[in-house]
């Protein structure tokens, strides 16, 4: 528990299966906002509900093949998060058509 121990983290990104470490910091309340790219290892939809509950403000970065954050889990990640969009309050999502998973480590 970082909070409890008084430690706060500001922001914090997370590619692939760091995905699962923004959520759970977020899920913690010690950051105040968080990125994200081709996440994984997130069970879609109750991370996302979870995550827009502490209105804490979120940034996906999808991608168009992704066997771990497809795109029926990134419709659904639009609806929860984004009010059925790809921007709401407090979250955005940006799309990469013609990349794959992994796009943004190459």
């Amino acid at each position: 528990d970082l909070k409890g121990r008084g430690i706060t983290t500001f922001a914090a990104v997370g590619y692939c299966f760091g995905a699962r470490y923004v959520f759970d910091l977020a899920f913690d309340g010690v950051m105040k906002v968080g990125a994200v790219a081709h996440p994984s290892h997130i069970e879609v939809p109750s991370d996302l509900e979870k995550f827009k509950a502490t209105g804490i403000p979120l940034l996906i970065n999808s991608c168009e093949t992704d066997a771990q954050y497809p795109a029926e889990k990134q419709k659904i990640g639009d609806e929860v998060l984004g009010g059925g969009t790809m921007k709401g309050e407090g979250y955005e999502r940006l799309y990469w058509p013609g990349c794959e998973h992994g796009f943004s480590v190459s």
